[in-house]
């Protein structure tokens, strides 16, 4: 299998992330949902897949208008439903890398569970492109814990960098990329850009990009550039499709159709987001900086 190390664009400045965690409505939903939704919520997410694809092609476009690339954390349970779009998106130059097999919740995840959840999307994955996949996020941004069993677990599973954790953006404490080592291994973490609104740290991805105005985010990633310093943000590619989405259920309870109408409520303007950053800046794949740097190391 192979691994591209083009870095596209870098001569435009200094190469920011743009991410998509390719995941449909439901299951990533299933966290704002009682526990009585949940499972309806992953009966119902092989029904969401139309808006899946839908946002994923409308990032696609703009990534190609742009001329940029971008990495895109993907569940294997969706990529195996959309193999011709991922290995699309993998053939035009864009990282495909893992999002997890169930997009399940890692946090209190057992060894053997969270080992099959890193191999069985790994794999899945390598299938369908034919490369590589050498990243990982874990759902919902939240790594189990401890630290180095987790990191120990991705480097076992063959994956090189992580990019489940966040750190402020410039000006503020922490470097851009983190190195962890583990038995001397080669590992990077690349970290979720996060701010600061209202005094409460937040990320810049997700349904929280809702919050900040495009000028914000534009001043936040020219700030951590200045410094140095590069932004890795992220996009949730259901909330890049305008079409209104629905709970498609007989009798969708009252906190159901409250966690819905939020997400209808906070995707307006995301395309226009995004055409902003992409048009602003320059983005890179992360697997193109790991390779960079791995060089300059060897």
């Amino acid at each position: 299998m192979s691994l591209d190390p083009s870095c596209p664009s870098s001569e435009q400045g200094l190469p920011n992330f743009v991410t998509f965690d390719v995941e449909d409505w439901a299951s990533s939903s299933t966290m704002l949902l009682r526990a009585d939704e949940r499972e309806r919520a992953n009966q119902l997410a092989p029904s969401y897949d139309d808006q899946l694809e839908r946002g994923v092609r409308a990032a696609f476009r703009l990534l190609e208008y742009h001329r940029a690339k971008a990495t895109f954390f993907v569940v294997a349970r969706n990529a195996k439903l959309h193999r011709t779009l991922i290995q699309e998106l993998s053939r035009y130059g864009h990282e495909i890398a893992s999002h997890s097999y169930s997009h399940a919740a890692l946090r209190h995840a057992r060894s053997r569970e969270l080992t099959g959840e890193l191999e069985s999307s790994k794999r899945t994955l390598e299938d369908i492109i034919g490369c590589e996949v050498i990243g990982f996020r874990a759902p919902y941004l939240t790594p189990p814990s401890p630290r180095y069993d987790y990191v120990a677990a991705l480097c076992a599973a063959g994956y090189r960098y992580d990019s489940s954790t966040t750190s402020p953006v410039a000006p503020g404490p922490g470097p851009d990329v983190r190195c962890d080592t583990v038995a001397d291994l080669d590992f990077l973490e690349y970290p979720v850009a996060s701010s600061s609104f209202a005094g409460i740290p937040v990320r810049l991805g997700g349904t929280a990009l809702g919050l900040f105005k495009s000028r914000q985010l534009e001043r936040f990633v020219t700030t951590s550039n200045a410094a140095g310093r590069q932004t890795c943000i992220y996009f949730h590619p259901y909330e890049l499709d305008m079409e209104p989405a629905s709970w498609r259920h007989e009798r969708p309870t009252l906190y159901a159709r409250i966690t819905l109408g939020l997400r209808n409520a906070t995707k307006g303007g995301r395309l226009r987001l995004l055409d902003g950053m992409l048009r602003r800046f320059s983005w890179s794949t992360i697997a193109s900086d790991y390779m960079r740097r791995h060089a300059a190391r060897t």
